[in-house]
C-alpha cells in the first residue's frame, strides 16, 4: 500500500508544472502519503491561514490535505484565502464549496478497489443524464444483452434498491461472479424487470461487423492505448478482406478517455495534422496538438458516417469534430455532450480523488464544444432517451436500433451520390 501511495505522489508531482518551492523541497525528502514529514508540512502550510486553523483543531485531515494539494502542489495553486468561506466569515469552505471553486466537470470521488467477492459486473456502460442513470452501451454477447437490456434504457433499481448516481449504481451492480441481480429498467415510459448474471468478462473497447458491403465500427471509449493496434489487426483487416465500400463509425455513448489514444485513432484516418488547439489557463500556455504521425488507412478514403449523440463526450467529441472539420465523415445524430476539457486527478492519501480541469481544447478552426456540443450534419429526431428504440423487444441487434438503421440508410445514400458523380 505504501508503495502504491508513493507512486501516486510521484505521479502528482510530475503532473504539476509549478508549485511552492519550499513545500516541494520539504516533500522530496520523504514524499509518501501519511509519512511524518508529509503530514507535518501539510498541517503547517494550511495553518498559515487563520480561517483554516479550525480544520486542524478538528483533525479534518481530508479537507486539510485537499486544500494543501490544491494550493501548494497542484498546478492550480489556489491561494489559501480562497478556501475561506465568504458566507460564514472566519470559517473554511466545505468540500462541496471547494468543488464549486472549479468548473462543472469537477468530480470528487472515492477510488474503489473491488475485492474478489465483488469482481462480478454487468458489463454495461452507464452514465448520468438529466438526473437519470442511462445505459450508454451494451456489449454484444454480454449477459446484459442476453437479458434484454438495451442502449438508452433508464435504470431505476438494482437488486430492488433505487439508485441515484453512477457511483451508487456501480456499487449495487457489483457482486460475486455468477450471481444474478434484478435490474428494473424504464423504456418508452414502460418498466421492465430484467435478471442479469454477473460476469468477470471484460469486453473490448470496440466492436466491429460487416453488414452487406458496409463496415461497422463502434468505439465505446478511448481509454486503452493498445486498442488502436487491435482495431487495425482485427477490424481493418476484416474490412479489407471483405472489400467493404463504406464505414459507419459509432461514437454514441462514448464518454471519452485518453487523449493519446484518441490522437492515435485520428492518425489512422487523417495522418499527422492539427487535431486540436489547447489552452492551459493555469500556465497561460497555448499549444497545437497533432494527430499521430502515420499514413492513413485505406478505409479513410471511403464514404464515412459518424454516429454521435448527447452521451458522446470529451475526446469522442474531438474525434468526431475532426471528421467533420476535415470532411472525412458526415456527422449524424444529435448534439454531443459538450465537454471540451482535459482533466488530471488530485489524489489524497485516503484515495479520495478530485478530477480537475487543467486545460481546454478547441477544434482546428478554433471552435469550442463546451456547453453546446458538436452540431451534427444531419439531425435525427430529438426524442427522449427512452423513445429511441424502434423495436424495444426485437432480437436482432440492428433492428432494435433506430439510429443505427438511419445511419446505414444515410451511408448508402452518400455512397450512391458519390458513385453518380464519377
Amino acid at each position: 500500500m505504501k508503495r502504491l501511495q508513493q507512486s501516486f505522489v510521484v505521479l502528482l508531482l510530475l503532473l504539476a508544472s509549478c508549485y511552492d518551492a519550499t513545500v516541494l523541497a520539504a516533500l522530496l525528502t520523504e514524499p509518501i502519503f501519511g509519512s511524518a514529514n508529509y503530514t507535518e508540512v501539510m498541517w503547517d502550510y494550511v495553518g498559515e491561514e487563520s480561517c483554516l486553523r479550525e480544520l486542524i483543531t478538528r483533525g479534518d485531515e481530508e479537507r486539510v490535505e485537499l486544500i494543501f494539494l490544491l494550493s501548494a502542489v497542484h498546478i492550480a495553486q489556489k491561494p489559501l484565502s480562497e478556501f475561506c468561506s465568504t458566507k460564514h466569515l472566519g470559517h473554511p469552505k466545505s468540500l462541496s464549496q471547494i468543488k464549486q471553486m472549479f468548473d462543472q466537470y469537477t468530480h470528487y470521488r472515492q477510488h474503489s478497489f473491488w475485492p474478489s467477492q465483488k469482481s462480478g459486473r454487468l458489463g454495461i456502460t452507464i452514465t448520468e443524464s438529466h438526473g437519470n442513470i442511462v445505459v450508454a452501451g451494451v456489449p454484444r454477447g454480454s449477459s446484459a444483452e442476453q437479458a434484454g437490456i438495451r442502449r438508452y434504457d433508464l435504470i431505476r433499481q438494482l437488486g430492488g434498491v433505487s439508485v441515484h448516481g453512477v457511483d451508487e449504481a456501480v456499487s449495487h451492480a457489483r457482486g460475486i461472479p455468477g450471481t444474478k441481480v434484478s435490474v428494473l429498467i424504464e423504456r418508452g415510459g414502460v418498466r421492465y424487470q430484467k435478471i442479469v448474471k454477473r460476469s468477470t468478462v471484460i469486453f473490448p473497447e470496440f466492436e466491429f461487423d460487416i453488414v452487406g458491403k458496409r463496415g461497422y465500427l463502434r468505439v465505446t471509449s478511448f481509454d486503452a492505448p493498445n486498442m488502436i493496434y487491435q482495431i487495425e489487426e482485427n477490424a481493418m483487416a476484416e474490412f479489407k478482406k471483405h472489400a467493404v465500400v463504406s464505414l459507419l463509425l459509432d461514437l454514441r455513448g462514448n464518454p471519452g478517455g485518453g487523449v493519446i489514444t484518441a490522437l492515435r485513432f485520428l492518425g489512422m484516418f487523417q495522418g499527422h495534422v492539427l487535431a486540436y488547439l489547447e489552452e492551459e489557463p493555469y500556465l497561460d500556455a497555448h499549444n497545437k496538438i497533432m494527430s499521430d504521425d502515420r499514413e492513413p488507412v485505406w478505409i479513410a478514403h471511403l464514404p464515412i458516417v459518424v454516429l454521435i449523440d448527447d452521451l458522446s463526450f470529451s475526446v469522442a467529441e474531438m474525434v468526431a469534430g475532426n471528421f467533420q472539420y476535415r470532411r472525412r465523415g458526415l456527422l449524424v445524430g444529435r448534439r454531443t455532450g459538450g465537454k471540451g476539457v482535459v482533466q488530471t486527478s488530485v489524489i489524497l492519501s485516503t484515495l479520495q480523488i478530485l478530477d480537475l480541469t487543467t486545460s481546454y481544447w478547441f477544434l482546428p478552426n478554433g471552435a469550442s464544444v463546451v456547453g453546446d456540443g458538436l452540431k451534427p450534419d444531419i439531425y435525427l429526431d430529438d426524442s427522449s432517451l427512452e423513445a429511441r428504440l424502434s423495436y424495444p423487444e426485437a432480437d436482432d441487434y440492428y433492428q432494435n436500433d433506430h439510429d443505427l438503421l438511419m445511419g446505414f440508410a444515410i451511408l448508402d445514400s452518400r455512397l450512391e451520390s458519390m458513385s453518380n458523380k464519377k
